[in-house]
């Protein structure tokens, strides 16, 4: 069943290449595949939509920030229409609409380089494509921005960094009971883990590293692989953002097909227990098949009803993408008689 805040319909106009795109029959699952350059990424850019303009202006500053990640945003008017599951009894979906202009940074505390200026009702947000990530935190809380705050985007290019370990220790570290959440979805993969602690004796600056019941000595996370790595950032992410929406991109990248299978299930009961509602893009066959074959596990049947396959089209003729939704049946025939779903 959809969440309060949970997507059942998306669509947005003139945001990058689409014109005119709907994401519709949404569920809480949500596989987003298609061609190259289709627009699998600016899918996931567009869902960082927020009621909140300085909130949804700073999504899209943190978005572009990322390697290989963001692109140009075209001047001129883009629009989202947006229907909740709280906004079922409405007849009609929630329109907005913001005014995109480029414009010359010359005087701004974030140094030199492009600016844009989004408009709402009236109100006038001014962000910077340039991202200086030599500022610390605290700095840029001195200056009331939050840019550092987590978004919830996750890019296939980001890996072991600082920025895992400043949201790690300003959100785990404080909550224990989030601590202890993640703790036990690792257990699985990570047998005998007993916690996970920030240690300084490594580095010179704090890494993550691994506690086991009976042995004296810790671990460092990144020991265990980039693929466990990228499970525990998916992980955090899923527990800080409870019942909202989170987007990834290319979620196989970095992730053996051996334990393909094992990733899909850890993610999706994360998912269902934390009440996320998720979009991640693959172009892996692999990654799709699993993704069928887990949710026919025993046990895991009840989230079918969720799952949903959007596969981005490009018209020959107009260069318009089309967004289908398929349900989990229509996935299962396609896999079944050897249909390409990437």
């Amino acid at each position: 069943m959809a969440k309060e805040d949970h997507l059942i319909k998306f669509q947005v106009q003139n945001f990058k290449r689409f014109k005119n795109l709907s994401l519709e029959n949404l569920g809480q699952f949500n596989l987003i595949v298609g061609d190259n350059n289709v627009g699998k990424t600016s899918v996931l850019e567009a869902l960082l939509y927020d009621d909140q303009l300085d909130k949804f202006s700073m999504n899209l500053y943190k978005a572009l920030s990322y390697k290989n990640l963001g692109g140009e945003y075209k001047e001129g008017h883009f629009s989202f229409f947006v229907n909740k599951a709280s906004l079922l009894e409405s007849s009609e979906d929630v329109r907005v609409e913001y005014f995109c202009q480029k414009a010359k940074n010359k005087n701004s505390d974030w140094g030199m380089g492009d600016t844009f200026l989004f408009k709402r009702n009236g109100n006038l947000v001014r962000i910077n494509e340039v991202f200086e990530e030599d500022r610390t935190l605290e700095a840029l809380r001195d200056n009331k921005h939050e840019i550092l705050e987590p978004i919830s985007l996750i890019p296939f290019s980001v890996s072991y960094g600082k920025e895992l370990m400043d949201i790690y220790s300003k959100t785990f570290i404080r909550d224990r009971a989030a601590k202890k959440q993640l703790i036990n979805i690792l257990s699985p993969l990570i047998p005998s883990i007993e916690d996970l602690e920030m240690d300084t004796a490594i580095t010179d600056y704090p890494v993550l590293v691994v506690a086991k019941k009976g042995i004296d000595f810790v671990v460092p996370l990144v020991s265990y692989g980039d693929g466990t790595v990228k499970l525990f950032r998916l992980l955090m992410f899923l527990i800080l953002f409870r019942g909202q929406r989170l987007m990834i991109d290319e979620i196989d990248t970095g992730i053996h097909y051996s334990r393909m299978k094992d990733f899909w299930r850890t993610i999706l009961k994360a998912a269902e227990e934390n009440e996320v509602q998720l979009f991640v893009t693959t172009h892996n066959q692999e990654c799709i098949r699993y993704f069928k074959e887990v949710l026919e596990e025993n046990g895991m049947e009840h989230l079918q009803k969720e799952a949903r396959t959007i596969t981005l089209v490009e018209s020959a003729k107009t260069k318009d993408i089309k967004a289908i939704t398929s349900g989990f049946e229509e996935l299962d025939y396609s896999l079944t008689v050897g249909n390409e779903i990437r």
